[in-house]
């Protein structure tokens, strides 16, 4: 019979799998549509190039939820972090979206005495992204309630009073945590036409910079945790923020002309340092009570 803890991991899990496919067939659609006026004229629907990271994001969090589903506590840590690559690369597929949408058509103008009417609108894909950012916030509310049931649970191991994680793990996870953050904080491409949005580019902090410090916040506080959980654990939320920073590194696919900047180099390092903390994790174990 399945306990309480095993049918929050269901439901998380749940979560995690429509979300992501959600966010996968909302990438794979078109985000905008173009007014018909427009379409007359043969302007062309405008292309997003976040939406590749979106789709990754969503196959990796669909791909979790299904794992966690079935592994239940053994993977689900990996999807508690994981399913912020969702929000992280949906606005940026939204803003720019939106962006369009605020274009008035000069056309419609003339046709209408002023009253201009969008260029583009919103169209199932882009309303696809917004429904799997939203379940992907619930797939992560999901699996606080999990690992709060799965802990409560769970018995005291020998280590886990008194015991401490080894300085060396304690220090790679630190440097893998930094790094990464700092890549989130800086922007993912350049372009003739500017940068991507990071915190220091605007004088007002943009959606996309809120999100961004947002899951810096998060990987922030995975560092802190991956040396105090027990090595399976410790491995799957190391892998999760190895995700998410794979995640940002992916926005590196800016307009045309756009090239990777620093964001995208340091997320790239993070992703790798926090799969090396995974791989030490089962070496190093916790050190035992004294």
């Amino acid at each position: 019979m399945m306990g309480a803890g095993g049918r929050a991991h269901v439901v998380a899990g749940l979560f995690g799998i429509v979300a992501g496919l959600l966010v996968t067939i909302g990438a794979a659609l078109p985000a905008v549509t173009v007014h018909a006026s427009e379409l007359a004229l043969g302007v062309p629907a405008p292309s997003f190039p976040a939406t590749f990271a979106a789709r990754i994001a969503g196959i990796v969090c669909a791909a979790l939820g299904l794992a966690v589903t079935v592994l239940g506590a053994r993977v689900r840590p990996a999807l508690s972090v994981a399913w912020s690559g969702l929000p992280l690369t949906v606005v940026a597929v939204l803003v720019p979206a939106l962006a369009a949408t605020a274009a008035p058509s000069g056309l419609d103008a003339l046709v209408t005495l002023g009253a201009a009417l969008p260029r583009f609108t919103l169209s199932l894909g882009a309303w696809l992204l917004i429904s799997g950012a939203v379940l992907g916030v619930a797939a992560g509310i999901a699996c606080l309630v999990a690992g709060n049931a799965d802990r409560d649970a769970a018995p005291a191991m020998p280590g886990d009073d008194g015991g401490g994680p080894p300085a060396a793990l304690r220090a790679a996870a630190a440097v893998a945590g930094v790094v990464a953050v700092v890549g989130l904080l800086l922007p993912a491409y350049s372009s003739p036409l500017g940068s991507a949005p990071w915190i220091g580019r605007d004088a007002l902090p943009a959606v996309e910079t809120w999100t961004q410090s947002g899951v810096a916040v998060a990987l922030a506080v995975v560092a802190v945790l991956v040396p105090r959980s027990r090595p399976a654990r410790a491995v799957a939320l190391a892998l999760g923020a190895a995700l998410v920073a794979t995640d940002y590194a992916l926005l590196a696919r800016g307009p045309a002309g756009a090239t990777a900047a620093s964001g995208s180099y340091c997320s790239v390092a993070g992703a790798v340092l926090f799969v090396l903390v995974a791989v030490v994790v089962p070496m190093v174990g916790r050190r035992p009570a004294q």
